[in-house]
């Protein structure tokens, strides 16, 4: 069962990492970010030709939540942020922010997934995976707010229907024996941000008063012969093509 939490303020250092190699918790704890402080691990890394996701900046980390093995998901439309695609978009990495107080060990999946829209067309919900199997080793080397980065082999997807980013952290082992912070932009809003929590995916604003929406999002590039939001995984998907 999840409770409430209290809110405290905390500048702190913001480090970006390009990787290529639950849900227990108790009073939870909420603390500001400094979305300004940005460094990067990755020098020689070229934007996207567009984004999708979660693109406002981070401003709370969320403490005593996430207790892996934990899924988060990101409700998007990719036809918002990529305008120039307008046949298909091509999720190529997921990005998620973790806050750490020490260096940590993770092991961390991501996918593309599905929408529910018959629960209500206003408020669609995470359904099925569409790609992304793979597990990922990451090191965090120290304390600090981190961009995890995460590649996708990914299906061409209709820009006009709505999909979901999920990111699962299968382990963490942190060297203080704490887990790292979740973190959330300033701007919350329902039918947006989800926890799988006893196999149901949960709306964590509206059930749990987060104070913002998960930072998940992607780099995405422009494709063709989209598909729209179907529940066959991305094999099947794209044995249609061959």
């Amino acid at each position: 069962m999840k409770r409430m939490f209290t809110i405290c303020v905390l500048l702190s250092l913001m480090l970006s990492i390009l990787v290529v190699s639950a849900i227990a918790a108790g009073d939870y704890t909420i603390r500001r970010v400094d979305p300004q402080a940005v460094q990067s691990l990755d020098a020689t890394r070229i934007p996207a030709p567009c984004t999708v996701g979660n693109l406002n900046p981070p401003a709370f980390a969320v403490s005593s939540w996430l207790t892996p093995p934990d899924k988060y998901a990101l409700i998007f439309d990719p036809g918002a942020t990529c305008l120039d695609c307008d046949i298909g978009v091509r999720i190529t990495s997921v990005h998620t922010m973790l806050q750490t107080s020490a260096a940590c060990d993770l092991v961390m999946k991501v996918s593309l997934l599905s929408v529910d829209t018959t629960v209500g067309a206003n408020c669609p919900e995470p359904l099925a995976v569409l790609c992304g199997h793979t597990e990922f080793q990451v090191s965090l080397p120290s304390d600090g707010l981190w961009d995890i980065s995460l590649p996708l082999d990914c299906l061409c997807a209709d820009p006009e229907y709505k999909f979901a980013l999920k990111v699962k952290i299968v382990s963490a082992t942190c060297t203080d024996g704490l887990v790292p912070n979740l973190v959330t932009d300033a701007y919350p809003s329902a039918c947006t941000s989800y926890n799988e929590i006893a196999g149901v995916w949960t709306d964590i604003v509206s059930a749990y008063g987060f104070p913002g929406n998960l930072m998940i999002w992607a780099d995405a590039e422009c494709c063709y012969n989209a598909v729209g939001n179907e529940s066959e995984t991305w094999g099947a998907i794209k044995s249609i093509y061959r």
